[in-house]
């Protein structure tokens, strides 16, 4: 996917989702708000590719199970990536691809419905 590609697709999921930013699902009245909103359509283009293409790799549940949360779920595309994914990019990236996503109260994190950690893209051991 593409830079241009890539935020579009950010844009047209920050349209579904309004409290989605930069750091995950914020409160709107959070006094850094907006920013945090540009901040995941600017900066957060290439963890979002990143993430993309971690999750291309990892089989849908068909709901949000509570065992899965974008915290842990971005450090395991981190590891194979071999770079940082904030958490909104991740989050973005997994209602993009159409993964369920329900948020965690009183946190930033989303439950992602993935199958388990078995199955996940691992980084090679030279």
């Amino acid at each position: 996917m593409d830079e241009q590609t890539a935020r579009r697709a950010i844009i047209a999921v920050m349209q579904m989702s309004p409290r989605l930013t930069y750091y995950g699902l914020d409160p709107a009245w959070n006094d850094d708000f907006q920013d945090n909103r540009r901040r995941l359509a600017g900066d957060g283009v290439e963890e979002f590719q990143r993430a993309v293409a971690w999750l291309a790799r990892v089989p849908k549940r068909p709901v949000a199970g509570t065992d899965h949360d974008s915290q842990g779920l971005r450090h395991a595309a981190e590891d194979w990536s071999g770079d940082v994914i904030g958490n909104g990019a991740f989050i973005a990236a997994a209602l993009h691809l159409g993964f369920p996503v329900e948020w965690v109260r009183g946190t930033h994190n989303a439950l992602i419905g993935v199958e388990a950690g078995a199955q996940w893209p691992r980084k090679k051991v030279a």
